[in-house]
């Protein structure tokens, strides 16, 4: 089926909280896209990031609208501030947090379209293997734990 044009709220965009520290609002999905991507707009609160991860299926780009993260690609340590973008390709390692003392606004595209489903189930992981269950469906591995702020 051909995407149609759409034009998609912050209020319109379905909010799906993360018992993790971050809420993803979902702007487009595989569906709306025609599965060529998908964009979730998140905000982590400070000190919140992800875990150690890779995407099987996905190339991941983020800007970062607002705050500060600390990000690790691979072996390379990176701060990386408001404006900044970063491009993590399919398979590549990667973590980062806030590490601003305000939430970090992030604006994510993955492509192609998949990982919309890893955001729709962490709303309900009630742990870390959950979670991991949920990642693996989405085709996302989870490698390690966050980054906690002694590990700077």
């Amino acid at each position: 089926m051909e995407p149609e044009p759409f034009v998609i709220t912050a209020e319109d965009a379905p909010s799906m909280p993360s018992p993790m520290g971050w809420d993803a609002r979902i702007l487009a999905t595989g569906a709306t896209t025609g599965g060529a991507f998908a964009v979730v707009e998140n905000v982590l609160a400070p000190g919140a990031g992800p875990p150690v991860h890779r995407h099987l299926d996905e190339d991941e780009l983020i800007r970062v609208l607002s705050g500060r993260l600390e990000l690790r690609l691979g072996d390379e340590v990176h701060e990386v501030p408001a404006g900044a973008m970063f491009f993590i390709p399919r398979g590549a390692v990667h973590v980062f947090r806030n590490v601003a003392d305000e939430p970090a606004n992030l604006f994510v595209v993955f492509s192609p379209a998949g990982m919309e489903r890893f955001f729709e189930g962490a709303v309900t992981a009630s742990g870390p293997e959950q979670l991991r269950e949920i990642a693996a469906a989405a085709r996302m591995e989870i490698l390690g734990p966050p980054i906690r702020p002694d590990d700077c």
